[in-house]
């Protein structure tokens, strides 16, 4: 079982919720990736040790939730242990790192590979609201990508450590009715926050590269604007995009995209 004997490696990224690092098991060899979370009793004052009982508490809740999913578009919890100064969790690594760092080295994606990750995007996100589970946090910075452009969902949490950008430009991939506090988050939220990745796959910028984070909750709370949907795509990528900034009670679900006809283009 992986953990029981590993080799820590080099530092893959940090947040508020632990350090992730490349790990490889003693045992096989296999490369794996571990967030390290510091334990409450290894905090050097009390306010440390509250911090790390709050993020440790967090950190456990995410994990019980992935433990059970199964889906080849989920990254994969493998394992968790316990040594002297850390609770380590174990996941599955992706080596390609996040579609944000590809979009940073590389630019704004071509709309057919654009609409693949997204295709895998609906199938995991699919999955996931038939078991009346949210994401909650769909941009580029939370997808992991494998060598063989494979995506896979990851949770919030556990993205936010692969995740180097300001932590205040997450609000715009936010949905109207969740700024302003008229609904708390559901499956259509997320179909709002994959619309607003599509966008930023196909510009390599935030859906609102003309706003502040503070101007953008303000036009929100005034009327709700979309994000401008680009130009120079297909008919079918615009009218799929323009369906996923619906007001929510409008959006499709994840799997009434999946049928859109944009999707079945090969």
């Amino acid at each position: 079982m992986v953990g029981k004997q590993w080799i820590r490696g080099a530092r893959l990224g940090n947040g508020r919720f632990g350090i992730v690092y490349l790990a490889m098991d003693n045992s096989d060899g296999l490369l794996v990736t571990v967030r390290q979370v510091e334990l409450p009793e290894s905090a050097a004052d009390e306010v440390e040790r509250a911090r790390s009982q709050t993020l440790l508490r967090t950190c456990e809740t995410e994990i019980t939730l992935l433990k059970n999913l199964k889906h080849e578009n989920i990254v994969r919890f493998l394992n968790s242990t316990q040594d002297a100064q850390y609770a380590n969790f174990f996941f599955e690594y992706m080596p390609g790192g996040t579609l944000a760092s590809l979009l940073e080295k590389y630019g704004a994606f071509e709309e057919s590979l654009a609409r693949n990750f997204v295709r895998q995007i609906l199938r995991g996100l699919s999955y996931l609201h038939d078991l009346g589970i949210t994401h909650s946090g769909l941009r580029c910075a939370h997808i992991l990508v494998n060598n063989t452009m494979v995506v896979k969902l990851c949770g919030p949490r556990m993205a936010e450590a692969h995740d180097l950008a300001n932590p205040e430009e997450s609000i715009f991939w936010i949905p109207p009715e969740v700024i302003r506090g008229s609904h708390q988050w559901s499956t259509k939220s997320d179909i709002w926050s994959l619309g607003c990745t599509l966008i930023e796959m196909l510009s390599a910028e935030h859906p609102y590269p003309k706003l502040t984070a503070s101007e953008f909750i303000s036009e929100i709370a005034i009327g709700g604007m979309r994000p401008s949907i680009p130009s120079d795509i297909s008919s079918e990528a615009q009218d799929f995009l323009g369906q996923t900034f619906e007001p929510d009670s409008e959006r499709p679900s994840a799997v009434d995209l999946l049928n859109h006809p944009w999707m079945r283009a090969s």
